[in-house]
């Protein structure tokens, strides 16, 4: 825009090309489908009905995450009504993607080995041991000894979770 604003011509030809550029490559990104925050208490999964939505699964809101999280997915959708988010707050809490992966979500070690059999995904709200890593058989992300794990976007693609940072 810059050089479509200050220079004349020809130049200006170049800035209207890298315009026409970054518009098609941002188009062509694909939406995250499960979005985790940094401390793993904040857990939201794309929906896909009038339009991308959010589920948030999460013991707790941090209002500037979901904020965040909702421009990223361009959804009409509030964070302040709670009730058009889907939640849950207890327990094992296992959600399907719209790509039809399970996702399940888990506070303790105790409930690992059955969330490994039947998902795709898990989120453990404490630490993992490598022995945890090796045996679940669905990709596992835990917190690490100091109690965080990097804030992430993952992708279902190709028959693998594909994972992005969220702190570009």
């Amino acid at each position: 825009l810059f050089s479509l604003a200050i220079f004349r011509a020809p130049w200006r030809l170049v800035g209207a090309a890298l315009l026409l550029f970054s518009a098609a490559v941002g188009q062509n990104q694909k939406l995250p489908d499960v979005m985790i925050s940094r401390d793993l208490r904040n857990v939201g999964v794309r929906l896909d009905g009038n339009g991308p939505a959010l589920a948030l699964l999460s013991k707790r809101r941090d209002q500037f995450t979901v904020d965040a999280w909702l421009r990223v997915l361009a959804s009409r959708q509030d964070a302040r009504d709670q009730a058009l988010i889907p939640q849950c707050n207890k327990g094992p809490c296992q959600v399907t993607t719209e790509g039809g992966q399970v996702l399940t979500i888990i506070d303790e070690a105790f409930h690992l080995p059955s969330a490994c059999r039947s998902s795709t995904l898990v989120v453990m709200r404490a630490p993992a041991s490598t022995v945890d890593h090796e045996q679940c058989r669905a990709r596992l992300i835990a917190l690490d000894r100091s109690g965080q794990h990097p804030a992430m976007f993952l992708r279902w693609e190709k028959g693998t979770w594909s994972e992005e940072s969220a702190t570009r």
